[in-house]
C-alpha cells in the first residue's frame, strides 16, 4: 500500500493542532478564510473596520465545527493594508487559539503582519503566507530577520500562462528551487501548497501531494476553494449546489493526501466540516493507520474500525 512508501513524514505541533505525518496520523486541517477580498463583514479594507459582531460569530462556527467533528483548523488572514492586518490579527487571536495564516498580496502587508505576530506572541501559530517563485531576495532577506517558525511553499511558476497547467514534475522542480529560499529565509517548518486553480486539476494536485509527500515528508496541500469559487455552472443546477461542491472537493481531497486545505470562505466551514469528518473516518478505516489524537473523527466517532 502507499502509506507504506511513507516513512519519515515530518509532524509539525504549531500552536494547539498537529499536522502531517503518514496517510490518517493527523486530520486534514481545514483553513477558512476571513476579511478576504468582497467579504460583507468589511466594512473599510483599508483600516481594517469589520463589523465584530459576524466575525466572532464566523470564528465561533468553525472553531466549534472542528471540536466536535475532531478535526484541526487555522485561519487565513487576508489583508489589505498594515493597519488592516493588525486589527484583523488582533481579533482572531482573541478568539480562538487555532493557527492564523498571514495572507496579503502586497509584500509590505505580509511581511508586517509577520512581524507583528512574532511582537504579538503569536510566532508559535503563525503561518507565513507564501513564499513563492516570485518572491524577492529582499522579502527572503526580511523574513530571515524576522524569525518566523512556519511558511508556505507555493509551487506556481513566475510565468502566469505557465502557471496555469504545471504538470506535476514542473510542480516538483518548483519546490526543489522553493526549499532552497525557504533556507535562505531561515524557516525549516515548510507546508507545500501544491497550487489549484480549478476543480478540473485537482487529481493532478492530489497526485503532487503525494509527490512531496514521498520525496521530502513535508506537509501538503492546495486551495480547494479557488476552483470551487470560479466554477460558475453548479449554481446553475440548483441554490444549494454550490455547498455540495464545496463540501465533495474537500473531502475528496482529504483522502487524496492532502494535510491541509483552503477549503474558501469560512463562512463554508458548516457544509465542509461535516464532509471532510467522515471522508477522514473512511480513511481510517482503509489504510488501518492508527490516528494520533483520540478527537480524531474515527477515534471520536467509530473506534470499533481500529479497535474491532
Amino acid at each position: 500500500m502507499i502509506i507504506e512508501e511513507l516513512k519519515n513524514q515530518k509532524i509539525y505541533r504549531i500552536g494547539n493542532i498537529e499536522i502531517g505525518g503518514v496517510i490518517g496520523e493527523n486530520p486534514c486541517l481545514l483553513i477558512g478564510s476571513i476579511f478576504y477580498w468582497s467579504h460583507k463583514i468589511v466594512e473599510d479594507a483599508k483600516k481594517g473596520v469589520f463589523n465584530k459582531v459576524k466575525a466572532e460569530e464566523l470564528i465561533n462556527l468553525q472553531d466549534s465545527l472542528a471540536e466536535r467533528t475532531g478535526l484541526n483548523c487555522a485561519y487565513d488572514v487576508v489583508a489589505q493594508t498594515p493597519k488592516a492586518m493588525e486589527n484583523y490579527i488582533d481579533f482572531v487571536a482573541s478568539y480562538t487559539e487555532y493557527p492564523i495564516i498571514i495572507d496579503a498580496v502586497p509584500e509590505k502587508v505580509r511581511l508586517h503582519g509577520a512581524q507583528y505576530s512574532i511582537d504579538s506572541g503569536l510566532d508559535d501559530r503563525t503561518i507565513y503566507n507564501s513564499i513563492a517563485p516570485w518572491t524577492k531576495d529582499t522579502e527572503i532577506d526580511a523574513l530571515r530577520d524576522i524569525g518566523l517558525q512556519y511558511a508556505i511553499l507555493f509551487t506556481s511558476d513566475i510565468r502566469a500562462e505557465k502557471a496555469m497547467s504545471l504538470t506535476v514534475d514542473e510542480k516538483m522542480e518548483s519546490l526543489k528551487n522553493l526549499i532552497t529560499q525557504s533556507s535562505k529565509a531561515g524557516i525549516e517548518n515548510l507546508l507545500v501548497d501544491v497550487q489549484s486553480i480549478s476543480i478540473g486539476d485537482l487529481g493532478s494536485a492530489g497526485k503532487t501531494c503525494l509527490e512531496v509527500k514521498k520525496k521530502y515528508g513535508y506537509p501538503a496541500g492546495c486551495g480547494t476553494g479557488n476552483g470551487v469559487t470560479v466554477w460558475t455552472e453548479p449554481k446553475k443546477w440548483s441554490r444549494e449546489a454550490i455547498n455540495g461542491v464545496y463540501a465533495a472537493a474537500n473531502s475528496i481531497m482529504s483522502v487524496l493526501y492532502s494535510d491541509f486545505l483552503f477549503f474558501g470562505p469560512i463562512e463554508k466551514a458548516k457544509w465542509v466540516f461535516p464532509a471532510v469528518a467522515v471522508a477522514e473516518i473512511i480513511k481510517t478505516d482503509l489504510t488501518g493507520q492508527i490516528p494520533n489524537s483520540s478527537s480524531h473523527p474515527a477515534m471520536k466517532f467509530f473506534p470499533e474500525i481500529i479497535y474491532g
